[in-house]
């Protein structure tokens, strides 16, 4: 339903840039809250509605109000941060149209609202009126304490004011923000390139964005949700003259960071990983064959003696001094026994 009430918009738009049909007729416009007393938190509904003395084809404006204390959440005008751009029409043949959005009062005081650059056509794409509404939300604050205000004085009956037709350039953006982050470099209608950063938990962002004029039409060629690394959102403003400008943000969503002890996982395999790399098949080769060179069977031959040295030693003293007390014995008892004979 909300394209196709889009693409008929854009049809009236088209027709009217083409014939330049004018026409007069009473119109006017006015508004309802579904709530008597708001207060800080509460979520209300806003119902304006625009009323014609003959059958209404388009709406077409802007509806600004406080966005120090009110946040839009939902409603058929797109748009956000204290502007949103209006595009609609009856669904049955009717002079009246009326759309509703939902609020969230988020700060006491006294919340300023408005319509304005209101263009209504006929059924035949005559311009039949341009009414303005203004009036303001009273929010309270059940934690603050204030001094009682003296009553506003009653504004004009909006139904009595001159409106003058917008007369702003075509194809540009008025305002441009989005939920998460901020834009970087500072809006500016003329700037057409932003970057955002977000953090890692951040998967979506909302564009909120209204054109200069509030007869032209926004088109969103990127969703919302965001994926890591960069992430591309263009907003196209198209202009009932043919004029367009496409602003193009880039938003950052990093890479979550990684828990401290699978990084020491990683490192650790990292440092593995480039231990096994330093050692080339060539160097392992020249290890394994110098390992098993002659020279090296030649060292452990050498080694092995020395250690068969060092045991036998103390081993060939004592047997050697063994058999010189023996030879001492022997020559002694040999010499007794040539002596005895001598003696016989």
């Amino acid at each position: 339903m909300k394209i196709r009430k889009l693409l008929l918009a854009a049809v009236f738009c088209v027709v009217f840039a083409a014939f330049g049909l004018t026409a007069n007729a009473e119109v006017s416009a006015g508004y309802v809250t579904s709530s008597g007393d708001i207060e800080v938190g509460d979520s209300f509904d806003m119902t304006v509605t625009v009323t014609a003395d003959e059958d209404i084809g388009l709406v077409q404006g802007v509806f600004g109000y406080d966005d120090a204390k009110l946040e839009y959440i939902a409603g058929e005008p797109t748009g956000g941060g204290g502007s949103l751009v209006i595009t609609g029409f009856p669904d049955q043949l009717s002079d009246s149209w009326s759309f509703t959005m939902t609020f969230r009062a988020k700060a006491g005081g006294s919340a300023d609202i408005s319509l304005t650059g209101v263009s209504v056509y006929s059924t035949l794409q005559e311009l039949i009126g341009s009414p303005e509404l203004s009036g303001s939300i009273t929010v309270t604050d059940p934690m603050a304490v204030t001094e009682p205000e003296e009553p506003d004085e009653p504004d004009d009956d909006p139904s009595d004011l001159d409106i003058i037709i917008d007369d702003q350039p075509h194809g540009y953006l008025k305002s441009l923000s989005v939920s998460e982050g901020k834009l970087s470099p500072a809006f500016d209608r003329e700037t057409f390139d932003y970057s955002v950063k977000v953090s890692a938990e951040t998967d979506s962002v909302t564009v909120y964005a209204a054109a200069e004029n509030p007869v032209d039409y926004l088109e969103y060629t990127s969703d919302n949700k965001l994926d890591f690394g960069e992430n591309t959102i263009d907003v196209a403003v198209i202009g009932e003259d043919g004029s367009y400008s496409i602003y193009t943000l880039t938003v950052t969503r990093p890479e979550p960071e990684k828990p401290e002890s699978d990084a020491a996982i990683d490192s650790g395999s990292d440092d593995t990983a480039a231990e096994l790399s330093d050692s080339s098949p060539d160097e392992s080769i020249e290890d394994k064959s110098s390992s098993s060179s002659p020279s090296s069977k030649s060292q452990k031959k050498t080694d092995g003696a020395k250690d068969i040295k060092r045991v036998l030693n103390p081993a060939l003293v004592v047997v050697l001094l063994v058999l010189v007390i023996a030879l001492f014995i022997l020559l002694h008892w040999v010499g007794t026994k040539i002596k005895g004979d001598k003696d016989r």
